[in-house]
């Protein structure tokens, strides 16, 4: 079974409840949500449990993390269950990406399958395969990235 950490937020940055962000998310805390978020992917419907603690609060259809620009969401499929889960963040460079990406091949022990706009990775779990694939944006100077889980 594969045990990922879950992002904390510093003591020193939440005072008096306030929520504090940065403009730009680090490579580890994209990476470490898109993780989570494979890991909360399920075929019958995704697990939120992963997310509810004291880091991330409830957003608009997910989490928001309280001291990293990251959102988690998960958006119901025609159906009404959500089964996938969905992290968006902007990085501070496109070289990011890059960086990601070999994060993405360490923590999940296999490499990308290349894709026209996207990577894919699949991993066999306890739980069954499971995936996360990575849309890059080659437009912006500080590039918008979405990473989709998902439970095959």
């Amino acid at each position: 079974m594969m045990l990922l950490p879950t992002i904390l937020a510093p003591a020193a940055l939440i005072a008096a409840g306030d929520l504090v962000t940065a403009e730009t998310a680090t490579v580890e805390d994209v990476a470490n949500s898109a993780a989570m978020c494979m890991l909360s992917a399920g075929k019958d419907g995704a697990d939120k449990s992963r997310f509810e603690n004291d880091a991330w609060v409830p957003s608009e259809g997910g989490y928001r993390h309280v001291s990293a620009p990251v959102t988690v969401e998960f958006p119901a499929d025609k159906d009404g269950i959500a089964r996938t889960c969905v992290v968006h963040a902007v990085l501070a460079e496109t070289g990011d990406q890059t960086t990601l990406a070999k994060k993405l091949n360490e923590m999940l022990k296999t490499k990308a399958l290349k894709q026209s706009g996207s990577d894919v990775w699949m991993v066999s779990t306890t739980t069954g395969f499971r995936g996360i694939q990575f849309y890059t944006d080659n437009q912006s100077d500080q590039p918008k990235v979405r990473l989709i889980g998902a439970a095959f």
